[in-house]
């Protein structure tokens, strides 16, 4: 869509709006400074409703050396390359989270689907909480990522991104890399929903994930930091 698109606001949008107490634009714009409607909920498939879809997994040779290809419970194995070992699905190893399979060891790893922005972690189960002040990266990913069962705090998607509200500094959840690119503009007012509820990101952010934990993005930074911290230090809590 261009830029300056623009688009008359019906009655029925105007009426959703004045339900939710927001206000109502001359025109739907997507200019400098404009506003444009969410008509619809994003479909069954990423909302979280119903049962609960299968995560995208990795399988690899049961034994000795190969790489590992994307699979899928439904469809099996997803693709097969010249470099791969070709062997029949049997003889692959049980599944596993894509997370966990190293960047060396992935067939055709810009495919869509491997996850991306994972640091690496620390062997063994991971404490509850982090016992000071300054927290690492690797920890607050992956206790999420641990809490959420994987999954995008938003959407039933792959979990990728570490959100945080840019007001407070507030470390939210992690979030899919859509639903990630959505939350800025809807955050700003430069989207809004005028179909029925449930609105796109009013539930996660009344209850984020992070909440809990207290752990907040350090000022001034720009992208991901190496670290956070504990905004109520030394008080610290754990979900």
């Amino acid at each position: 869509m261009a830029g300056g698109q623009r688009e008359q606001v019906t009655d029925a949008e105007r009426s959703v709006l004045a339900v939710r107490n927001l206000a109502v634009p001359d025109r739907w714009s997507l200019g400098p400074g404009g506003v444009w409607p969410c008509r619809r909920p994003r479909s069954t498939r990423q909302r979280r409703e119903g049962p609960l879809p299968p995560l995208l997994l990795a399988r690899g040779p049961r034994l000795g050396a190969g790489l590992f290809h994307l699979w899928d419970v439904r469809q099996g194995l997803l693709q097969r390359c010249r470099r791969c070992l070709r062997l029949p699905e049997a003889e692959l190893g049980e599944p596993v989270a894509t997370v966990l399979v190293p960047h060396r060891l992935r067939c055709d790893p810009q495919r869509p689907g491997w996850a991306t922005h994972v640091p690496g972690r620390v062997a063994g189960p991971l404490r509850g909480q982090w016992p000071h002040e300054k927290i690492p990266r690797w920890y607050v990913w992956w206790r999420l990522f641990e809490l959420q069962d994987g999954r995008c705090a938003r959407c039933w998607l792959p979990a990728r991104m570490i959100d945080h509200d840019h007001r407070s500094g507030r470390v939210r959840g992690l979030l899919c890399h859509d639903c990630n690119s959505r939350e800025g503009p809807y955050g700003a007012g430069k989207t809004v929903c005028v179909h029925e509820p449930p609105y796109c990101f009013e539930d996660y952010w009344a209850n984020p994930p992070a909440a809990p934990f207290g752990w907040s993005w350090p000022p001034g930074s720009r992208h991901t930091p190496e670290t956070f911290r504990h905004h109520r230090w030394p008080e610290i809590t754990a979900p």
